[in-house]
């Protein structure tokens, strides 16, 4: 969905009694739309031009909504009056916007597709509101530094992988659908790169807490471990007394056996992964 649509939109809120999110405040009516001006006109009465206000304000709204998913039209409009209620007002009657509170400030919802009729309002529910609640918590503290630092991360690590499988299935169609998915990816992280606010070039706030060997591993040694195989590699140490006497009880007889340490290690298997190319 684009501004355009919501300007298509506006002309079809002409003549309408749009009601605004406070009760208390008087509904409003668009009386006209003038797009070679770039202006509409609101009046709280349908019979009179009333003030003409921009298309921009509306565009900055629009903006919001696009970048975040939620806006409040104060802080987009940077400031608060009376008058941020009539573009407000506009916004929450259209179908794919609804309204709720967030921190005792009325904000507007921007949804996939039509919730409600054109030219009515419609609010969140209530358990509907505490899950936006919390998706904007967590925006809020989104650290942009550590996402930044994970996905370079990552990045690096199915590079590494990638270059040792690319060599051994060169020829394989999914490898090269592999080398596009990571051309995508990589493409991402650029903007993630250009779009991290970071003067210090040698920072790098990502600390990474996992403690997995296989982390630390060569690749070409990673197939191969007991870790990804589950099969033991076999152990070395000692089981029993050093240089005992056993004793072999056979037909109920007991026959000592030489002093030759007896105890059976767990058997050594390693599994190999062989490879055609």
């Amino acid at each position: 969905m684009h501004f355009k649509d919501v300007l298509s939109d506006l002309s079809n809120l002409v003549g309408k009694k749009l009601q605004s999110i406070n009760p208390s405040t008087p509904s409003i009516y668009i009386t006209k739309v003038d797009h070679e001006s770039k202006k509409y006109f609101v009046s709280s009465n349908p019979d009179e031009n009333g003030k003409a206000r921009s298309f921009g304000e509306l565009e900055d709204i629009w903006s919001e909504l696009k970048f975040k998913s939620f806006c409040n039209v104060d802080q987009a409009l940077y400031g608060s009056g009376s008058s941020r209620n009539q573009p407000e007002t506009v916004f929450a009657n259209l179908p794919y916007i609804q309204h709720f509170k967030y921190q005792k400030k009325k904000h507007l919802l921007l949804r996939n597709e039509a919730i409600h009729p054109i030219g009515k309002l419609s609010e969140l529910s209530e358990n509907e509101t505490q899950v936006v609640k919390k998706q904007i918590d967590n925006q809020l503290h989104l650290n942009f530094q550590h996402l930044n630092s994970a996905q370079v991360d990552a990045i690096k690590h199915i590079e590494k992988a990638l270059a040792i499988i690319s060599t051994k299935y060169s020829g394989e169609i999914e490898i090269k659908d592999i080398d596009m998915a990571m051309g995508k990816l990589t493409n991402i992280q650029e903007m993630i790169n250009a779009a991290t606010i970071n003067i210090d070039s040698d920072i790098n706030a990502y600390d990474t807490k996992d403690e997995n060997i296989l982390r630390n591993m060569k690749l070409e040694n990673l197939a191969d471990a007991p870790e990804v195989t589950g099969v033991d590699d076999g152990d070395d140490g000692d089981d029993g007394d050093d240089g005992g006497v056993t004793q072999e009880t056979v037909a109920g007889i007991s026959l000592p056996l030489s002093p030759i340490k007896m105890n059976l290690s767990t058997p050594r298997i390693r599994q190999l992964n062989p490879t055609f190319s």
